[in-house]
């Protein structure tokens, strides 16, 4: 299945994001936008698979990243 919107909230540290965009990269089409919330203290990568950051925000410690596929 495809999606529009995947929202991903797993547990902070940057081996769980890995895990968890990883495993979005999957199920994401052309038209997907993928958010994932993670520490602010662990930058998101620039890209995951088929997926590309496109946007990132922060607020207190947290912050989202958003990514579409490339």
């Amino acid at each position: 299945a495809r999606f529009d919107i995947i929202f991903l909230d797993p547990p902070y540290g940057a081996g769980a994001m890995a895990t968890a965009l990883a495993a979005a990269a999957g199920l994401a089409s052309a038209e997907t936008l993928v958010v994932i919330e993670h520490a602010r203290r662990d930058e998101p990568p620039a890209e995951a698979g088929q997926l590309r950051l496109t946007r990132s925000l922060s607020s207190g410690d947290s912050g989202l990243a958003f990514y579409r596929c490339s």
